[in-house]
């Protein structure tokens, strides 16, 4: 094995590497993804989505069969359309039944297996192994990852993205030798990776990234690493043309997701305008862009839900946000003779975009399992950087090493406690209230878990919280009336159940609860 230092891209008198070494680290990595995440294998689902995803779905319980085949191709439960994902999941409870432990393994073994395949996929589109094994180790172990791997509802996201880098190593293979065969397993791959989360429709930008850096191909491809490694170059219109196919399918994803979003019953983009218009969504993706970027580096009091302030978005700090990342911008760009800046820093922004707020389908301002992909360009800066900061004495290199193990330990031991409150509904959003005080999906959740419970002062307690910090949120009202009407207070509770009503009218669970509370067959259950 190989790694191609920028002094030899001319000469290509590549610099053999230990081999020992190089099979050692991905089994390095995978120990410390282990020992990282092993806790995960005693965690329980939690209330919040996992009920969408296989507690409270009949579907998926029912395993793997031809009609739940169909099923998944055409279901919008979730707002989403990813058929990959629902298979994924029948196919667990198939191996598992309800055992939430292996849940939580297969996504840790989707997030290890992602990872050694982003490693073998920078090894071979760039030549280079180390900082390829760095941005890897970065991507394992980082805490803002968490959420993604530790979550049985992200099952999505941990999935897609093992399939978004089959499909870039796909491509390293592609770009040296094109042919319809080769460029059938990056069509597939693509495929794949919408099939288990939207968030994949970025990627033929992506590839077109990867085209000017590392690739070189855009242009005659007459110098640089595309002339040395026999790269055909190629205009712009042609690499675009050539991502067609790609783009197509990203439109169908996008069309499809829209489609379950709307029909599902999700905030839509019209139908929230008013609660949340333009000029705040814009605001606030600026913010959190710049949140994002500044957790990617200080990964602090990183929580399930992070409510959005709506009207209370400060606008000073936002415009400042946008100033910063348009600084950023404009150095990585300046920096022509460190191309991985630009593309990284790029592969950020685009990678981001679809989930940055702009198009609302939820109450919350960011969330750490949008920065599963992105990450990978800020990863990409900092390994490339650090590499370039330890080029020519072996005192730099040495304490280039050096830092890059004490980075990782310390991020594997951030990510270590922040797996811990995942363990059950309970731990987790007390956790949350400890860092957000006001978070009212926090009070909702812990409120149903206490009415499950059947610890009604503490469930009612909860939810009247909830319903302060959010009046308009008509899950905590419902939830309200439940655990009321449980407790004996079936007027207050019908008061809370009709505010629920007017504030969804859709709602089928809640006019039939009236129903039957109203006729007197709700008295000592949960609703």
């Amino acid at each position: 094995m190989y790694f191609i230092r920028r002094d030899d891209l001319n000469s290509r008198r590549p610099e053999p590497l230990n081999r020992v070494v190089i099979l050692l680290f991905p089994v390095l990595l995978t120990l410390a993804g282990w020992i990282v995440y092993h806790q995960v294998r005693d965690a329980d689902f939690i209330i919040y989505d996992d009920g969408i995803y296989v507690l409270d779905n009949a579907q998926v319980q029912r395993g793997l069969t031809l009609d739940n085949l169909a099923w998944s191709l055409t279901a919008n439960r979730a707002h989403n359309w990813h058929p990959l994902t629902w298979l994924s999941l029948m196919l667990d409870h198939e191996l598992f039944g309800l055992d939430p432990g292996w849940f939580h393994l297969t996504n840790l073994l989707l997030h290890l297996a992602g990872t050694l395949v982003l490693l073998s996929a920078l090894y071979h589109l760039t030549g280079e192994y180390w900082p390829g094994a760095l941005t890897a180790g970065l991507f394992l172990l980082h805490p803002l990852n968490v959420e993604s791997v530790a979550w049985v509802a992200q099952r999505k996201t941990v999935l897609c993205g093992l399939f978004i880098m089959l499909t870039l190593l796909a491509y390293s293979h592609y770009v040296r030798r094109p042919s319809p065969g080769t460029y059938l397993p990056v069509f597939i791959g693509t495929a794949l990776a919408l099939m288990a989360k939207p968030m994949a429709v970025t990627l033929p930008v992506l590839l077109l990234l990867l085209d000017y850096w590392p690739l070189g191909r855009l242009g005659k491809a007459s110098t640089g690493r595309a002339k040395a490694s026999g790269l055909a170059g190629k205009s712009l219109a042609g690499l675009i043309l050539e991502k067609i196919p790609l783009v197509i399918l990203a439109a169908v994803s996008s069309w499809l997701t829209l489609w379950a979003q709307t029909r599902g019953g999700a905030y839509s983009a019209l139908a929230s305008f008013e609660h949340l218009p333009p000029g705040l969504r814009l605001l606030n993706a600026v913010l959190s862009y710049f949140t994002y970027m500044v957790k990617t580096f200080w990964p602090a009091d990183l929580i399930v839900f992070y409510p959005h302030p709506g009207a209370n978005l400060p606008p000073i700090p936002a415009v400042l946000a946008g100033i910063g990342l348009g600084l950023i911008t404009w150095l990585a760009w300046r920096a022509r003779s460190r191309p991985y800046l630009i593309v990284g820093w790029l592969w950020f922004l685009v990678s981001l975009a679809p989930m940055i707020g702009l198009i609302q389908v939820s109450d919350q301002a960011q969330a750490d399992r949008y920065a599963y992909l992105p990450l990978i360009g800020l990863f990409i800066m900092a390994a490339w950087g650090l590499k370039d900061l330890a080029q020519g004495r072996a005192g730099r290199r040495a304490v280039a090493v050096l830092a890059s193990i004490l980075i990782l330990v310390g991020l594997a031991v951030l990510s270590s406690n922040q797996v811990r409150p995942w363990r059950d509904t309970k731990a987790l959003f007390i956790y949350t209230l400890e860092k957000s005080p006001d978070n009212y999906l926090a009070h909702l959740c812990l409120g149903i878990y206490y009415k499950l419970e059947r610890r009604l002062d503490l469930s009612v307690s909860h939810l009247k919280e909830a319903v302060r910090l959010q009046p308009g949120y008509a899950a905590a009202r419902q939830h309200l009336g439940y655990a009321l009407i449980l407790k004996g207070a079936v007027e207050p509770g019908l008061d809370q159940l009709r505010a629920a009503l007017r504030l969804n009218p859709g709602s089928l669970e809640v006019r039939q609860v009236l129903e039957q509370v109203q006729a007197g067959r709700i008295k000592n259950r949960a609703p």
